[in-house]
């Protein structure tokens, strides 16, 4: 998913310059305003969605860097009562003297448990992490990421990006130049395509073109190994397909439940929470989800949620807010929904 896309979700400044708006957000982050927004979450649960954590740089998927990840890890230990899923039904959390907020993490990528999960056992914080069955058990190379890697080659190889769909062909010039507008309708045009075109596009793309694909991602052992240290495993469905391009019932419940029996029967602990790729879903899928036995169902939409009931009948769906690699201040502010609310007025 393409977390840090800074035209879609950053730049809400209008003109202002980069220097200028890193200074006005770490004034305001300095200032309390991310202590007078997080004052206003009292009843509150914030669900944070993440993905990587690496040094690796990536001009339009850049994983949140270790040392900025260690600084937010602080941040929410110090400001708020860091809970896993399993922990909500549980307790009375209308005793906790700081808002709740959960960390979850999506696709399994192997530098969770290189950088990732030392750093959340230094600070002794629970977090959830939703795998895809066959990253797990073959170290598959998730499509949102051939394609990250794909605009990251070409961008910095400056040659020639032509992406040739059943009905257009798509280039750089298209879109005034801008690297980054392009990788944007790429993205949603995928998105929506049913698999074998998707898959067509970009293997189109990737044939003969010395492109690295090589991305590691966690295995059974080291999944187990993370189960064993706080952090409560999901599923994020079997292949990454998009739910909502899906037709046929027995290819969700494949995507859906098969993942979550094939991830219990590895770890020898239930599965509970379910989270969509790219926050997608559709009718059909919907209808699977509801009649599982999931309790939670995890969406991306940059919202807070209630506290749920304990006493609630079926999967519960849950906002998280996505995080992407910032200066501390600008993460702070996001989680606290500053840009969210600046948003309304811009």
């Amino acid at each position: 998913m393409p977390t840090n896309v800074k035209s879609k979700n950053i730049f809400i400044f209008g003109g202002t310059t980069p220097s200028l708006k890193n200074q006005v957000l770490n004034t305001l982050h300095h200032i309390g305003v991310s202590s007078l927004l997080r004052a206003k979450k009292d009843g509150l649960l914030t669900v944070l969605s993440l993905h990587r954590i690496s040094e690796e740089r990536n001009s339009f998927w850049n994983p949140i860097h270790p040392k900025t990840f260690d600084q937010l890890l602080g941040y929410v230990k110090k400001n708020y009562r860091v809970i896993g899923f399993n922990e909500l039904e549980n307790e009375n959390h209308s005793k906790s003297n700081k808002p709740l907020l959960i960390l979850s993490f999506d696709d399994g990528y192997y530098d969770f448990y290189q950088h990732a999960l030392p750093l959340l056992v230094k600070h002794n914080l629970p977090s959830n992490h939703n795998i895809v069955n066959e990253c797990a058990s073959s170290n598959r190379t998730i499509w949102t990421q051939k394609l990250n890697l794909v605009f990251e080659h070409h961008l910095q190889t400056s040659s020639p990006l032509t992406i040739d769909y059943s009905d257009r062909k798509s280039s750089l010039a298209d879109f005034g130049n801008s690297w980054m507008t392009y990788y944007l309708d790429t993205f949603k045009t995928l998105l929506n395509l049913p698999l074998n075109e998707r898959e067509s596009v970009l293997n189109n793309l990737i044939e003969g073109s010395g492109i690295d694909l090589s991305c590691r991602m966690m295995n059974w052992e080291e999944i187990k190994e993370c189960s064993s240290n706080l952090v409560e495993i999901g599923s994020h469905t079997f292949t990454h397909d998009s739910l909502g391009t899906i037709k046929d019932v027995e290819a969700l419940k494949k995507e859906i439940l098969e993942s979550k029996t094939q991830t219990e029967n590895a770890l020898g602990k239930k599965v509970d929470v379910f989270a969509l790729p790219n926050g997608q879903t559709g009718s059909l899928a919907d209808e699977v989800i509801t009649n599982s036995d999931y309790k939670f169902v995890l969406y991306a939409n940059d919202e807070l949620n209630a506290i749920p009931d304990s006493n609630s009948h079926g999967p519960i769906k849950i906002s998280r807010i996505n995080l992407v690699d910032e200066p501390l201040p600008h993460m702070a502010l996001r989680l606290e929904q500053f840009h969210k609310m600046l948003r309304k007025y811009v």
